[in-house]
């Protein structure tokens, strides 16, 4: 799995350590004692930090009610004045690359509405641009990451591709599936 790659990868590397929400069981790196439930976590391990929190925001007509399940999760993170930063699949794009009607443009207002505030869609997942608006953002604030499915790293499990996703925050926290 991709995302136990990157936890993997962000824990050897000494700057990140994996959280799920309490109601998720562990799963991959368990043995190494990298992931812990998000209510173990004292706010000082999560102030300013960059949180990259994968979420299932996928429009399959219960996205209502997965955007209301990530509430507390966020609202956890923007209390200890985190950079959120969500990250999702929609659909299963046909090709690499944009396609508009997979884009996490279509729950930008859900998101927004439930949580109570702004959250802006960056224009990737990864690279420059993602870079550049995560440090133009201020404590407590959220982006959500556009479709991680337009890389075919994610679905193809990708080393290169978790170290770039790694590349983007220095804490995960598991809160989809």
């Amino acid at each position: 799995m991709l995302y136990a790659r990157l936890l993997l990868l962000l824990v050897a590397a000494g700057v990140a350590h994996g959280f799920v929400r309490p109601t998720r069981q562990p799963r991959a790196a368990l043995a190494l004692g990298a992931k812990r439930a998000l209510t173990d976590a004292a706010p000082s391990e999560l102030e300013g930090k960059r949180i990259l929190v994968r979420v299932d925001l996928n429009d399959d007509g219960e996205v209502s009610r997965k955007v209301a399940a990530i509430k507390p999760t966020v609202e956890a993170l923007t209390a200890a004045n985190a950079k959120v930063l969500l990250i999702s699949h929609s659909g299963r794009p046909k090709s690499v690359g944009f396609e508009e009607e997979y884009s996490m443009k279509s729950v930008v207002g859900m998101v927004e509405e439930v949580l109570g505030q702004p959250c802006p869609l960056a224009p990737d997942c990864v690279g420059d641009a993602v870079d550049a608006l995560v440090d133009k953002m201020a404590p407590g604030e959220v982006l959500l990451l556009e479709n991680v499915r337009f890389h075919a790293g994610e679905t193809a499990d990708e080393e290169a591709f978790a170290k770039s996703l790694a590349a983007v925050a220095g804490v995960f926290v598991q809160d989809a599936f």
